[in-house]
């Protein structure tokens, strides 16, 4: 029979053991997180809130434009697909091509077009254009492409002008790769600002020096003086006015 001693001792190792198990547990559950998000390198990596945020419109109008939806009918449950075409793994992130297709998607939807119609003629475009028709050159940068999406029967030629209007004046913002989006200067950084999908997993920085905008933002929220945080950085009081500025416009967007 082992004294109190002894059994205490083997209570402290039996928890000791437990506990070794559980921090390797985590160790090896964020291990396989972090190898996940590797394969985000150079493509972008939004949550869906950040990417609500860089749209503009409320987190759960992207969620169903990417996801999809289901809703409650009299005797079951009716679900509805997503606009996107892509074949996504994880359902709450998007990629930089994927931000750029939902931000025509809510073009066409901002101009009345129900989400049914956008979500057919998603499906009807990348038949045509391949994966990412809505980030591709040889569809956005070329009004006429962008007209003749009515012939689908879904869209008016009205409101393919409309987004074909809208399109002249974004793509100036896009530098294009591969006929694809590669990266996005918004207008809203007055040249300061980039969104880089191979820097930073995409989130907005500034240009030349690859710090986010956010982290300038939240260091003026709390100095509140530009020439400090400036300092702070080494970076020009100019381009830290524009992050701050740019950080204030998309701040309460979502």
């Amino acid at each position: 029979m082992s004294s109190p001693k002894v059994r205490g001792f083997r209570q402290v190792c039996h928890w000791m053991g437990i506990c070794l198990v559980l921090v390797y547990v985590c160790a090896i559950m964020k291990a396989g997180r972090y190898m996940e998000d590797l394969k985000y390198i150079g493509f972008g990596m939004y949550g869906v809130a950040e990417a609500a945020r860089l749209l503009r419109r409320p987190v759960r109008q992207v969620c169903r434009w990417a996801n999809g939806y289901t809703y409650k009918r009299t005797y079951d449950q009716g679900s509805k697909p997503p606009i996107l075409q892509t074949d996504r793994a994880d359902k709450q992130v998007l990629t930089f091509r994927e931000l750029i297709e939902l931000t025509f998607v809510r073009e066409f939807e901002t101009a009345g077009v129900p989400i049914g119609n956008i979500r057919d003629t998603a499906d009807a475009l990348e038949k045509t254009y391949g994966p990412y028709p809505l980030a591709s050159a040889n569809l956005i940068c070329d009004g006429r492409q962008l007209l003749r999406v009515s012939d689908h029967g879904l869209i008016t030629p009205a409101t393919c002008q409309l987004v074909a209007d809208f399109a002249a004046d974004f793509v100036k913002e896009i530098h294009f790769e591969n006929d694809f989006a590669r990266t996005w200067t918004p207008v809203e950084g007055h040249g300061s600002v980039i969104i880089d999908p191979a820097r930073q997993f995409g989130e907005p920085i500034l240009i030349g020096h690859g710090t986010p905008t956010r982290t300038i933002y939240r260091t003026y929220i709390k100095e509140q003086d530009l020439q400090k945080v400036a300092d702070w950085y080494e970076l020009a009081c100019t381009d830290v006015k524009n992050a701050v500025e740019f950080e204030m416009r998309f701040a309460n967007a979502a």
